[in-house]
């Protein structure tokens, strides 16, 4: 009990004392917001002064619009206009300046982080000043592409782009709705495709139009995504290349090629049995480029 009365005073004694020690120095603590009474330092007192509250002041915009240039809006970007048909032979004939633009689905949306096609591409052609953009946007499919409001479509962003050659990649998402979808899917992508084919992107002829099939799907240790979805996938990819022959627009198989290089236990291409790791993306890219 005696130890638990000492305990106490001497707790009681350090309060006390940080409390003195707190108001002594309130003024370089609080920024004067606390005054003190005017006695002796013995008997110092600490007194809180009023605190007015102001109210935040709400953001205001910038002034300069000149962003607003860059803007392409739903309501008001330009669609190009519907002329001949053309046709696209491989491989491709890429002028000076020609303009280079990738669409369609989560394929060609996550390239835009390993860069290896473009990079290959600008490589080949050092003095043709290539400009590649990518407008592909995950899940889109040839009659699905959900966009947030008044965000222009993809007809309104290659005008925009003023495409010269337009490679669409489509058939992954479609693909899970197996044999029951597939008359769909190619009454679809052929109207989207024929509709791309009259337009004007560049003010002057009809784009140059490459379809890619899907890649393939890998067992992964955790998933056999190959085994579930390949064949599917085969079978979309047969119907991209019967529309490509069709529209006489250009194809690039790369469901084959990635199916037997994921053959290859020792390496994986994907992070999750069908999206594209580095690896994966390096042997699309080099298939795309040749």
């Amino acid at each position: 009990m005696h130890n638990r009365s000492r305990l106490f005073a001497i707790t009681v004694a350090m309060f006390v004392i940080t409390v003195m020690v707190i108001a002594m120095n309130h003024k370089s603590l609080f920024g004067g917001n606390l005054t003190t009474t005017d006695v002796p330092k013995t008997d110092t007192v600490a007194t809180l002064s009023p605190v007015t509250l102001k109210a935040l002041q709400e953001p205001t915009q910038p002034a300069d619009t000149n962003y607003r240039q860059y803007g392409i809006y739903r309501q008001s970007a330009p669609r190009a206009p519907q002329k001949t048909t053309t046709t696209t032979k491989l491989p491709l004939t890429l002028n000076k300046a020609t303009h280079i633009s990738l669409i369609g689905n989560n394929l060609l949306d996550r390239s835009q982080h390993f860069g290896y096609f473009e990079s290959y591409v600008q490589q080949a052609h050092p003095e043709q000043q290539l400009t590649i953009s990518n407008l592909a946007w995950s899940a889109d499919t040839a009659d699905l592409q959900p966009r947030p409001d008044n965000f222009a479509d993809t007809i309104q962003h290659l005008t925009h782009e003023k495409a010269d050659v337009i490679i669409a990649s489509f058939g992954f998402n479609e693909s899970f709705q197996g044999n029951a979808g597939l008359v769909k899917f190619k009454e679809s992508l052929k109207a989207y495709i024929s509709d791309l084919q009259t337009r004007q992107f560049n003010g002057t002829s009809g784009p140059q139009i490459v379809l890619l099939s899907p890649t393939a799907n890998e067992n992964t240790a955790h998933v056999l995504a190959a085994t579930l979805n390949n064949d599917q996938l085969r079978k979309y990819s047969q119907a991209i290349q019967k529309i490509a022959v069709e529209l006489n627009v250009g194809f690039v198989d790369l469901f084959t090629p990635t199916e037997k290089a994921m053959g290859n236990t020792t390496t994986d291409l994907t992070i999750n049995g069908c999206h594209l790791n580095a690896v994966g993306y390096k042997l699309v890219g080099q298939l795309m480029f040749e």
